[in-house]
């Protein structure tokens, strides 16, 4: 009897693809070089996004290297498990593959983390005694070499079945007698079942459609923690959703930006790989406005403001219901100085999210910012706006130092009534969470994002309240407490309050003994 003919390739270089966070790049570059003797060899042809040329379309590239791969490395850390791009499109291609038998997918432990219950935990991870390779018990060196010595035997397996020798089960089995009986007690085992999902599988896709509704209600309004949570429930029902998948990945990415830094190429490639179009492509066109507008702020490049300015609109002409992409072109015309255009923009957010109060109280935030630039009663109409805020910690402090215009007495007892010690919570997960903004006369603009430099600014403001009120000992008492606080953003913090300070003494308020004892840099005594 001859030999079975080798299949096409069988003696090829098995390739590998590489999936993996850029901030793990170090690590990547040691398992590449454990790996060269297999691929001198021939065994191995390892592939990554490193290998990209100039001009190449890397997104195209990445998803014909990751379809034409044999084995799939996941190097697993907790930067890999936060990113929506390795996470979510490069994970869930190699776990399709893997199920139809076309490729093997391997996770590769690099750090410690949170991995057991993850869709790739079935597999088989590398090193098999599941110690993570930056703290394994015998060296990084040792453990790359577990895994290149398993990478060897997992290919001599791989080449045997592409050669036809891996084991087939006996040809006559097909004839077995017994045949019939087996198949007959198989159909009563999975038919009782069937009608189960017969009923089973519409209900859950109408449960999937209801949460994927809600969840792009929510994304549309900037409520990303809650908005994840529903597309997250519409996936454990319908996990072939399309918009449950590219909306959960929406949702992680904006709940996450604010912590990001924007030139991170990891958040670049996860903003990039959701769709283009419907609303998660209008949430790409959303986040990819949201990177150039950061990049405005830091240079002032009009170029950039045009470029942020065109991926907001197109954001809307995608979804006209967006209400985040209504506020992010208004937050743009308040910085060009452009007030009716923001006002207008606010406005209509505030509309979108008229069936949602508590999240149009960001809407109403933001609107009452760009009134305070305006008429003495454009100015009373922001502080209504304010006081119909309360509980949103960024609304309570502006209110608290619009009333510093109005001089001593019963204005300053409501100041100090607004400025709790603590941000209230209460808009976490539902579009809170967020920097506060705040604009100054010279046009400059400050974010307070940290929690402990909102912190900050509530000790601040009451510290200035409490002098203004004449009660010394007292704002020399909140200003020394709030010391440790404020040790690293004290200046910038200083910078608000005091631009507030001249905007009241514009007004006639006596501050100029407050603005001395902060030692504001405007303060000409």
């Amino acid at each position: 009897m001859s030999a079975t003919p080798a299949a096409p390739g069988a003696d090829q270089p098995l390739k590998v693809f590489v999936s993996y966070s850029h901030q793990d790049d170090a690590l990547r570059q040691r398992l590449d070089v454990h790996l060269s003797l297999l691929k001198r060899q021939g065994v191995l042809e390892v592939w990554h996004d490193r290998r990209l040329q100039g001009g190449e379309h890397w997104e195209e590239a990445i998803d014909q290297a990751l379809e034409e791969a044999d084995i799939v490395l996941l190097l697993i850390s907790p930067d890999f498990l936060a990113s929506d791009y390795c996470y979510g499109r490069e994970l869930t291609a190699a776990l399709e593959r893997d199920r139809r038998n076309e490729a093997v997918v391997v996770p590769l432990l690099l750090h410690p983390c949170d991995w057991q219950s993850a869709p790739f935990a079935r597999c088989q991870a590398f090193p098999r005694d599941n110690q993570p390779i930056s703290i394994h018990p015998r060296g990084e060196n040792a453990a790359f070499s577990l895994v290149a010595a398993e990478l060897r035997r997992l290919a001599e397996t791989l080449r045997k079945r592409r050669r036809g020798e891996a084991h087939q089960p006996p040809s006559g089995a097909a004839h077995d007698p017994g045949g019939t009986a087996a198949a007959r007690r198989w159909r009563r085992w999975w038919l009782a079942p069937l009608a189960t999902l017969a009923v089973a599988v519409p209900a859950g896709m109408l449960l999937s459609q209801a949460r994927v509704t809600a969840g792009l209600a929510d994304l549309r309004l900037g409520a990303y923690t809650r908005a994840l949570t529903a597309f997250e429930a519409a996936r454990l029902l319908n996990p072939l959703h399309p918009l449950a998948r590219c909306g959960a990945r929406a949702a992680a990415i904006g709940s996450g930006l604010a912590a990001m830094a924007s030139n991170s190429p990891d958040l670049a490639r996860d903003v990039a790989a959701l769709p283009q179009s419907g609303p998660c492509g209008a949430q790409r066109e959303l986040f990819h406005g949201d990177l150039t507008l950061e990049r405005y702020l830091l240079n002032r490049d009009r170029k950039d403001w045009d470029l942020a300015a065109a991926a907001f609109e197109r954001a809307l002409v995608m979804d006209p219901e967006l209400a985040e992409a209504e506020q992010r072109l208004g937050t743009l015309a308040d910085l060009q100085n452009d007030l009716p255009a923001a006002q207008r923009r606010f406005e209509s957010a505030r509309r979108l999210a008229a069936g949602q109060p508590l999240l149009a109280k960001r809407y109403r935030n933001g609107l009452a910012k760009v009134l305070l630039q305006g008429s003495a009663a454009e100015r009373e109409r922001a502080l209504v706006l304010f006081d119909g805020d309360r509980g949103n910690p960024a609304s309570d402090v502006e209110a608290a130092m619009q009333r510093w215009r109005q001089g001593g007495g019963a204005p300053l007892g409501q100041a100090l009534e607004r400025l709790p010690r603590e941000p209230p919570p209460s808009l976490r997960g539902e579009g809170g969470g967020e920097p506060w903004g705040f604009k100054l006369r010279d046009g400059q603009v400050v974010a307070v994002g940290l929690l402990r430099d909102q912190r900050c600014l509530l000790a601040q403001a009451r510290a200035a309240t409490l002098h203004l009120d004449g009660q010394l000992a007292e704002a020399n008492n909140e200003r020394a407490s709030s010391r440790a606080t404020c040790s690293g953003s004290a200046s910038t913090i200083n910078l608000v309050v005091c631009d507030r300070l001249s905007q009241a003494a514009s007004s006639g308020a006596p501050t100029t003994a407050t603005r001395a004892w902060l030692r504001c840099a405007d303060f000409r005594g």
